[in-house]
């Protein structure tokens, strides 16, 4: 899994969900982490788990600098970060992205950080993706006594998951189609021009009324490179091999990504109180809420954990 969501960060993306967010979270997700990173003694430590690339360890970067206060952020994930790529895809942050020590390629369940070391940590729709009871003990084993775990995780009942579901039902569309399949093996050298036209023109009339019943991203964006395709002849499209592959990967690892969403959905769905795998690891539940986006956008469940101080 790590390796399609490397791909993914390597663009530069800062969030999971780029057609909702432009830049970084904001609205009362980042009122959230505001309120966390608000109790954080001067020169603590931050934690951010599952991290991506950076987006919650960057809003915590912003919030330390914003009112000079001191404080280390560390923020880790299984995937390879890309902070080279924020800088160029989000001029401004980099004063934020140089206050983030990055650490990639690693897995929370065998993050070999010390002990008791953290006075917060974070994670938002990210250790829900992990194997939850180690993940839990590492949390915990981090956190200094007294220190705090705060998540923003997703849940089965978020809009979030809908949308997924949905964008899971337009990549069945398209492989249905075989639109796919067919690019892979014009590439390949195993399909004629004329039947890849032919596919392409098929596709296209499928699509374009599913997407003015739907409006799906994934038809318009599909649409679009279909209809620069089919202005092409066959000299122009095999000069433009690498654009065209790196289209196909791009379906592909889109597919990859909503899969996953789907399957640790699913996972929370069975398991509704998976979350208490974080008491049974020693840490107290001090709340748990639903995020709201914009008053009414379903996001995800944030919970907040404390380790006992008499550990």
């Amino acid at each position: 899994m790590s390796a399609h969501w490397s791909e993914y960060w390597a663009s530069g993306q800062l969030t999971s969900l780029p057609a909702d967010f432009a830049g970084n979270y904001d609205g009362e997700i980042a009122a959230f982490w505001e309120t966390q990173f608000q109790g954080v003694p001067a020169g603590g430590k931050v934690l951010d788990l599952c991290t991506g690339n950076g987006a919650i360890a960057l809003l915590a970067a912003g919030y330390f600098l914003a009112r000079q206060r001191e404080a280390s952020v560390t923020a880790v994930d299984a995937a390879k970060i890309s902070p080279g790529s924020m800088a160029r895809r989000h001029a401004g942050r980099e004063a934020e992205i140089a206050r983030v020590t990055f650490i990639d390629q690693t897995p929370v369940e065998t993050l070999g950080l010390p002990d008791a070391e953290y006075d917060l940590v974070t994670s938002q729709y990210g250790i829900e993706y992990c194997d939850w009871a180690p993940a839990a003990a590492q949390a915990a084993r981090l956190l200094r006594p007294g220190g705090r775990l705060a998540l923003v995780c997703h849940a089965a009942s978020s809009d979030i998951v809908a949308t997924m579901a949905q964008e899971a039902g337009d990549y069945e569309a398209l492989e249905s189609a075989g639109l796919v399949k067919g690019l892979r093996r014009f590439l390949a050298g195993n399909l004629s021009f004329s039947r890849l036209r032919k596919l392409l023109e098929g596709t296209h009339a499928r699509l374009a009324p599913a997407y003015r019943a739907s409006h799906a991203p994934l038809f318009a964006y599909v649409l679009k490179a279909l209809e620069e395709l089919l202005t092409m002849n066959e000299m122009q499209l095999r000069a433009r091999r690498l654009e065209l592959a790196a289209f196909v990967r791009q379906l592909e690892l889109g597919q990859l990504r909503v899969n996953d969403m789907l399957r640790v959905n699913r996972a929370i769905h069975e398991t509704p109180e998976w979350y208490r795998v974080f008491e049974s690891a020693g840490l107290r539940l001090l709340d748990s809420h639903e995020i709201l986006f914009r008053g009414k956008h379903r996001s995800g469940q944030a919970y907040r954990f404390e380790r006992p101080d008499n550990d």
